[in-house]
């Protein structure tokens, strides 16, 4: 899953955004350090911008100012009171319930493994992303954008969904907030950041993200199927009834999605689930490692603890599946199903989602290059 969205609030809502999820949230590395939001994207290193990320950079960014020399970053900003200005753009991404699910109830080697999958994953997307990042053109009669590849992106590694009666689903997902701000190689300066182009492309970044965890997940012995209802992949053989018992935040939206369908009459099912998500949301809780583990447990179950620790021993005894990059055989059929796919209803369509629907119908077997 991939979505992006504005941080609300202006530049008080990004630091309290700050407060609440990056100062001192349940990320960590699978070998238990804590891991500091880390600074990304070809434009930090030009604010001095690398390593951990703090509150003083997160803030002078979200109020346009350089974070070392506290100068105005862009050229141009507009007239507003702070707390109507643009400062981040949300993306968060996030695997399929049950590789979570492995990342966090798994074996200690299992943890590592795919909590390494999925940071290396986001860098992949991240990039992807970037490159679609723009500048706007309002110069000599201009209206257009100008494409720059060039950001700056704090990420955050978070490990649970929001709370349902008191505990909180395995839910491992990684917010990539990129400032709003971006700098034009070819001058040297930084402007606005215009994200027109970037949100069609976060589809085709969800894919290459997904690719990457197929290709990472089968060498490691497991099997997966791409899952075409949702766009995603499950693991093959990998309990129903284990993966409901931790959809419960799912379960929740979609039952508040459709009592608002009934009571407003909302026909714009995204809409109405959006709405649910707002309204539905419980207070975040501090809970240890082992307090969450003991309720986790507890959920599963001794049937679903013996599941989770089966799809592992299956997946050691399966061994490591070769899984060769650059297939061209199987990169010449996807090809050739995608254009079946993409032209069927279109007589044109963007390198972007063509790239997209490539990477879904071959995932795994290649990587974008």
């Amino acid at each position: 899953m991939i979505r992006g969205t504005w941080l609300k609030g202006g530049v008080d809502g990004a630091i309290a955004y700050y407060t609440k999820h990056l100062e001192g949230g349940d990320y960590y590395l699978a070998d238990k350090e804590v891991t500091p939001s880390l600074w990304m994207g070809e434009a930090a290193a030009h604010l001095g911008l690398e390593g951990q990320v703090t509150k003083e950079q997160f803030a002078a960014l979200a109020r346009n100012l350089h974070p070392t020399t506290e100068e105005k970053i862009t050229q141009r900003m507009p007239r507003t009171e702070e707390n109507k200005r643009r400062t981040f753009w949300d993306v968060t991404i996030s695997p399929p319930k049950e590789f979570s699910i492995l990342a966090l109830m798994g074996e200690e080697k299992t943890k590592k493994q795919f909590r390494k999958l999925h940071r290396e994953g986001m860098e992949i997307a991240a990039k992807e992303v970037e490159k679609h990042i723009g500048r706007r053109l309002r110069t000599n009669g201009q209206n257009g954008t100008l494409r720059t590849g060039e950001a700056v992106i704090a990420t955050v590694e978070h490990e649970t969904s929001r709370p349902v009666d008191g505990i909180p689903d395995p839910q491992l997902h990684t917010h990539m907030l990129f400032a709003n701000v971006t700098r034009d190689s070819e001058s040297g300066e930084f402007y606005a950041l215009d994200n027109s182009e970037a949100v069609p492309a976060l589809h085709m970044a969800r894919q290459a993200y997904y690719s990457h965890l197929v290709k990472g997940v089968e060498s490691l012995g497991y099997e997966t199927e791409t899952r075409e209802s949702q766009g995603d992949f499950e693991l093959v053989g990998f309990s129903d009834e284990v993966r409901r018992s931790f959809a419960r935040r799912d379960t929740e939206i979609k039952e508040r999605a459709q009592e608002k369908v009934g009571a407003f009459g909302m026909k714009d099912k995204a809409a109405s689930m959006r709405e649910a998500a707002k309204d539905s949301r419980s207070v975040k809780v501090e809970l240890t490692d082992e307090e969450r583990a003991g309720m986790w447990e507890g959920i599963a179950g001794k049937s679903g603890l013996a599941h989770i620790s089966e799809m592992q021993s299956k997946a050691r005894e399966g061994g490591l599946k070769a899984v060769e990059s650059h297939k061209h055989s199987q990169l010449f059929e996807s090809i050739n199903h995608a254009k079946g796919t993409s032209f069927e209803n279109l007589s044109v369509i963007t390198v972007t989602d063509f790239e997209r629907e490539v990477l879904r119908t071959g995932r795994g077997q290649f990587d974008l290059e």
